[in-house]
This record gives structure tokens, C-alpha cells and sequence, in this order.
């Protein structure tokens, strides 16, 4: 009834077990045979257990394999590492989605703004204009900001960066919209869309290549 969004029920005794690691959670539709990458968002108690909200972020295309290594490049920023990347596509206009993880120790480097909302925190609104009402407890998500200091309009509210994947050779030209610092476990996600891909092959040496050899 609401695109972007799905309610389930959860059987858990611990709240904080829902907080940790939702951007490997998938959400199965039994009725299309198809899983959906999600984010959480809210959650409020109920019977036998809690009511979480997700973000469906769309079918999974890429997921961070164990020694994979992925960096987080900003204009005029050292690179930092990432973990938890993935993209989905869900058929967005504006293009596949992206989410990283950063470790909070890397954020100072980086320099993000993050704009405070009028309620003191948002969700995400990637696809989904549900409601929060009577949730007891949100996943504090912002939009992002250029520092106005590194901006190059007035409008400059996303943040434009590279994903460089050095395993597979490729970079991704991402563009971020909202984002969630989470001290509790130090690290923070960022939530944004692909804008283009590119792959660059190794360029051999051409001065040990035999072709080229007088």
C-alpha cells in the first residue's frame, strides 16, 4: 500500500539485537520469489514481540565480499575505508541504490554535515513517505551536506563521491543523501544513488612488452 516501505513483526526479546547490522537484513516477498535489501527505520513494541519498519532499498545487484577493498573518495579528502557496501535496484529514477558503512573514527576526516530535522531525526525518504507515527524509537537518519565552506551552490545539499573498489578495478560515481552516525557501535551509514560506473583494466608495462621491443 505504501512503496518503499514494509512493516513485519519480529520476535525478539532484545530491542538493541534490531539496531546492529540491518543493512544485512533482506525482506522475502513469498509472492514474487524475490528478496529486497532493507533499512531499518522505526520500531515500537507490540505483542510477543516489535513492529519494525524497513526501507526496501530493492533487489540485491553487489554485496562486500570478505577481503574485498572498497574506499570512500571526497573531493579534496584522503581516501577511507568502507565495509557493508551494497547496491539494490529497485527501479528508482534517479538510479541504484548505495549503502556503506564508515567507522566512526574516519568521519572527522571526511567532513560531513549532517542537517538536523525539526523533529530531531528523520527517515529515510529514498522511496518511502510512511509515517512514523507511534513508533517509540527511529533510527536517527539525516540528510547530508556539503560543509558550506566546500560547496559549490547554494543548493548543494548531497554529497557527491567516488566508491573506488580496488579488487575489482572499477569505481562508482555515487551520489549520498542521508546518513546515520551510530556511536554506540562507532560506526556511521550512508545511503545514496549510483550516478555512473567505470572499469579500468590494468595498463601493461609497455617497456617489458616484446611487441614493443626494438
Amino acid at each position: 500500500m505504501h512503496p518503499g516501505c514494509v512493516d513485519v513483526h519480529v520476535w525478539s526479546l532484545d530491542p538493541d539485537l534490531l539496531i546492529q547490522d540491518s543493512g544485512n537484513w533482506r525482506v522475502y516477498d513469498g509472492n514474487l520469489d524475490t528478496s529486497y535489501c532493507v533499512q531499518a527505520i522505526a520500531v515500537a513494541p507490540c505483542e510477543m514481540g516489535y513492529s519494525l519498519r524497513v526501507s526496501t532499498l530493492g533487489e540485491p545487484r553487489l554485496h562486500q565480499l570478505p577481503g574485498d577493498d572498497d574506499y570512500l573518495v571526497l573531493p579534496g579528502r584522503d581516501p577511507v575505508p568502507v565495509t557493508g557496501l551494497l547496491v539494490a535496484d529497485s527501479q528508482c529514477p534517479r538510479g541504484l541504490h548505495v549503502r556503506c558503512e564508515i567507522k566512526a573514527r574516519h568521519l572527522c576526516t571526511i567532513n560531513l554535515e549532517w542537517a538536523e530535522s525539526n523533529e530531531g531525526d528523520v527517515a529515510p525518504q529514498m522511496d518511502c513517505e510512511l509515517p512514523l507515527a507511534g513508533f517509540s524509537r527511529r533510527w536517527p537518519f539525516a540528510d547530508l551536506r556539503v560543509p558550506p565552506h566546500r560547496r559549490e551552490g547554494a543548493q548543494d545539499t548531497t554529497v557527491n563521491a567516488k566508491i573506488v573498489r580496488l579488487k575489482q578495478r572499477a569505481t562508482m560515481n555515487c551520489r549520498f543523501h542521508i546518513g546515520m552516525e551510530d556511536a554506540d557501535v562507532g560506526q556511521a551509514v550512508l545511503i545514496g544513488h549510483i550516478q555512473s560506473s567505470e572499469s579500468w583494466a590494468s595498463v601493461p608495462n609497455r617497456l617489458s612488452d616484446p611487441a614493443t621491443t626494438p
